[in-house]
């Protein structure tokens, strides 16, 4: 090395000049005793030379590159000498790495399927075409979400910002192919919805005119999925149908999977021939619009636009939120990933620590191996070389144990992924996870070989070669650096477990909350009548009584009823109610069609009265049953007694809908465990005009596979061909809605039990270093008269310092970051003092039985024994 540093310091130029002038002399003289003149030598040796600035030039880069090759040469040639001695080094003695090893391989398993996840959701880009451009464009203050076909019209022909637009409404529709019907989830979509997205088709073309007109050609879009799986990938599938409630579909087109939106739906179908109705309806506000901005506009523009544009349709909102398809489609969920994922990183810091701190601790008892390596001309630069690639080696082997353990466990993992996460099923371990994976667990394996190194460097080897085994004690910017690393630890942990208990806490609140119901023992049956089969009102009504009657009798059934609009089942009817003499209508509310039983079956209690014997009458007389929570505009509660009707209601002769209140239901959760109590209206069942999909409720005391069985049964009897694969009880729906605030409670709750695992550890390992390197000290005040109840206090009080100084620190920089955690919270403050204490408590507490072990052995040492060591 010191050889070629000399060669790197020579001048090539400078060497090349030298050479030339040389050569040009030596012809001079020659010259010259053939009996030329000293100039005109010179000018006949310049004239054979030809350009000597050229040939300079061309000698000193040859020159130049002849030297970057033989340092370049020899750098790999140390770079392979340093992990050829790391690799002996740690193969000699693998049992002090195995544990780093593993405790990193553990941090780098979760950081991957944590960013697999962040990844796929989060940071892929969403499919639409220029996706920057692209807004989601809503009627606000209608309770909908959406926007009505008619303003979506006007939107499109008027609005100057806009340079495309697209609707589409999520539904289902009954597949009728070879083996028993089953539900597919669709989407009605608008003319336009199409050209939004990203290179869709695989195959074909996209729906026409001829298909977009009311009552026009049928036709559908499928899924890639769809056509690889139920299709069977076959190549002429654009000869092919598909038969959906009873009626063939020719195929159109393959929409490819990266760029089929919304991303959970298996077959599109146009909204303007499949349900035409809802072109013409004004107040129903629920079709999902987007937006491509013309370039240079900003979403406040286009809000400004499209406002008045709204307000100037009969029937449309006042005004019109705009946002960003990022904010809408993945708003929800990017604050609680990104959270997981620091969280995730700062257990790989933790681990980092705790296997920086065991690697630190094997340099030390190998600093008399470097002292002597030193002494024999080994530069310290080399030895800390080598231990860096130690720590690269130890990385490395880390990250592919993780990637193997990651893949191993990433399909479990999902399961637990909260249902209705955007483009969840597209999670995988893809090259870009596993590069990233691999170049952090690379800087970890760094990260932890910096101490060991550093410590190296400052090795005093005449000091070491001169010392005893019993006076060798590990220096104070050691100790320094040892306690600075169970202190981290501490912090990081208690920063994670007080989140994790918040997580935890909010979570309990949400599902100790009263639904309003009771979901215990209801097994529950989704029934879509296809249309073909069920043309008219009348032949629906005699299916739905056929299946209400016969449930009745189902094992251990004590109520049936049939609904539409389920709590917690995340449907959304939404309608103000006009109310009579009332001069504005009510806000809005859910609109959910019962029969008479449905208050039996949830138990929802109703007072003054309720659904009488004429509730499920088709003809009697019209009633409705709201909760204490709906209001008029002039701020009094309906009472039993008034007449109001929904924008539902859509009687054959026109006249007014008005329907008789007669009860007054108790409050229910409909939207969800943490959303306060919705207003609702209950309609007779019968009593509504667009009643065709709905639940069949049954609340049994049999066990749930009994029933469900029993349910299926008892619909194939009835009618063979009505799918029964929607089935499920009241209490998988309670759970569902809060699958969510429970998996990132879990997942942090996880995250936080291995930082205090790791701060333990961390903890005891540098107290038992400490008593290792201090046993000829320990001995000398066992000696002098110092009891073991004592050396035990002191080594114990050691830990409770370093711990109480990084709970202090964590517990602080929780205070801090808990107010990114406050959007996930529930009944309880992200500054709650009894968690703080508690935790700070339980880790001080777990600290004292940690250090414990390494108390114990300092106190049972025999002073006599430990002085006579050498």
């Amino acid at each position: 090395m010191r050889r070629e540093s000399r060669l790197m310091r020579e001048n090539p130029e400078r060497d090349v000049a030298e050479e030339l002038a040389f050569h040009v002399a030596r012809r001079v003289d020659e010259l010259r005793q053939e009996g030329l003149s000293r100039a005109e030598a010179e000018r006949r040796a310049q004239h054979e030379f030809g350009d000597l600035e050229a040939t300079r030039r061309y000698c000193a880069a040859q020159d130049r590159r002849r030297l970057r090759a033989s340092a370049i040469t020899a750098a790999a040639a140390a770079v392979r000498d340093d992990f050829t001695q790391a690799w002996r080094s740690l193969v000699r003695a693998p049992r002090s790495v195995l544990v780093p090893l593993f405790i990193l391989a553990a941090g780098i398993t979760l950081n991957a399927l944590v960013f697999s996840v962040v990844r796929s959701v989060l940071l892929a880009p969403l499919p639409f075409r220029e996706a920057s451009r692209v807004v989601v464009a809503a009627e606000t203050g209608t309770g909908l979400g959406g926007a009505s076909y008619p303003v979506l019209t006007s939107w499109r022909e008027q609005a100057a910002g806009a340079d495309g637009l697209g609707a589409y409404l999520r539904n289902a529709s009954i597949l009728n192919e070879s083996g028993e019907p089953r539900h597919v989830s669709t989407a009605l979509v608008t003319e336009g919805f199409l050209s939004l997205l990203d290179r869709p088709l695989l195959l074909g073309r996209g729906l026409g005119a001829e298909e977009h007109a009311p009552g026009g050609t049928p036709g559908v879009l499928v899924s890639e999925g769809f056509w690889r799986g139920p299709l069977g990938g076959d190549p002429d599938v654009l000869d092919a149908t598909v038969s959906l409630d009873g009626t063939e579909h020719p195929v159109r087109g393959v929409l490819r999977a990266e760029a089929a939106f919304p991303d959970d739906v298996e077959l599109w179908l146009p909204v303007e021939r499949e349900n035409p109705g809802l072109t013409e309806v004004v107040g129903a506000k629920i079709f999902t619009t987007l937006v491509r901005m013309r370039p240079g506009v900003h979403p406040a523009e286009l809000e400004a636009q499209l406002g008045p544009l709204t307000a100037s349709v009969p029937g449309g909102a006042e005004a019109v939120s705009v946002v960003t398809a990022s904010d809408r489609f993945l708003g929800d969920v990017r604050r609680p990933l990104l959270l997981l994922q620091a969280a995730v990183l700062l257990v790989l810091l933790a681990a980092c620590a705790n296997a920086g701190g065991l690697l630190l601790a094997r340099a030390t008892s190998r600093r008399a191996d470097q002292a002597v390596r030193t002494s024999l001309g080994a530069g310290s630069l080399r030895m800390a070389r080598t231990v860096v690639a130690e720590g690269v080696l130890v990385g490395l082997g880390a990250g592919l144990a993780g990637l193997t353990c990651a893949k191993a466990l990433l399909a479990p993992a999902l399961t637990l992924v909260p249902p209705g996460l955007p483009r969840s099923d597209d999670v995988t371990l893809d090259a870009t996870v596993v590069v990233a994976a691999l170049l952090l667990a690379v800087a970890t394996g760094v990260v932890t070989a910096l101490a060991p190194a550093l410590s190296g460097m400052r090795v005093d080897p005449s000091e070491l070669l001169r010392a005893t085994r019993g006076q060798t004690g590990a220096a104070p910017w050691l100790r320094r650096l040892l306690d600075g690393l169970a202190v981290g630890q501490v912090g990081l942990a208690m920063l994670l477990t007080v989140g994790a208990t918040l997580l935890l806490r909010s979570f309990v609140a949400t599902v100790r909350e009263d639904a309003g119901f009771e979901p215990g023992g209801i097994t529950v049956l989704d029934i879509s009548p296809p249309e073909a089969r069920y043309p008219d009102l009348a032949s629906v009504h005699a299916l739905q009584r056929s299946l209400l009657e016969r449930a009745r009798g189902l094992p251990g059934a004590s109520a049936a009823a049939l609904a539409v609009n389920l709590p917690i089942s995340g449907s959304n009817m939404v309608s103000p109610l006009m109310v009579e003499g009332a001069a504005q209508p009510t806000a809005a509310a859910q609109i959910s069609a019962v029969t008479s039983g449905f208050f039996e079956v949830l138990r929802i209690p109703v007072s003054e009265g309720g659904p009488g014997p004429e509730w499920d009458m088709e003809g009697g007389r019209r009633m409705i049953v709201t909760d204490a929570t709906l209001r008029t505009t002039e701020g009094r509660p309906l009472a039993v007694g008034d007449r109001a009707h929904s924008f539902f209601d859509t009687p054959a002769d026109g006249s007014p809908a008005m329907r008789d209140l007669v009860g007054i239901a108790g409050p229910v959760r409909h939207r969800g465990l943490r959303e306060a109590p919705a207003a609702i209206a209950y309609e007779p069942f019968f009593q509504r005009m667009d009643v065709r999909g709905f639940s069949l409720l049954v609340r049994s005391s049999a066990p749930e596979g009994t029933v469900a069985e029993a349910a299926r049964a008892l619909v194939r009897d009835v009618d063979p061909t009505l799918a029964t694969d929607r089935i499920t009880t009241m209490d998988a729906m309670v759970g569902r809605s809060v699958a969510a605030p429970r998996f990132y409670a879990l997942g942090l709750t996880v995250f936080g039990v291995l930082a205090v695992l790791l701060a333990l550890a961390g903890c005891h390992a540098g107290l038992a270093f400490r008593v290792s390197t201090r046993r000829r000290e320990l001995g000398l005040r066992m000696a002098l008269g110092a009891s073991s109840p004592r050396l035990r206090t002191m080594v114990v009080r050691r830990g409770l310092t370093l711990a109480t100084v990084g709970a202090a620190l964590g517990l602080s920089g929780a205070a801090l970051a808990s107010r990114f955690l406050e959007s996930q919270l529930y009944d309880v403050s992200r500054t709650d003092p009894l968690t703080y204490i508690v935790l700070a408590a339980f880790v001080l507490a777990a600290t004292a039985a940690a250090a414990d072990g390494p108390a114990r052995r300092a106190a049972a040492m025999d002073p006599a024994t430990v002085l006579r060591e050498d």
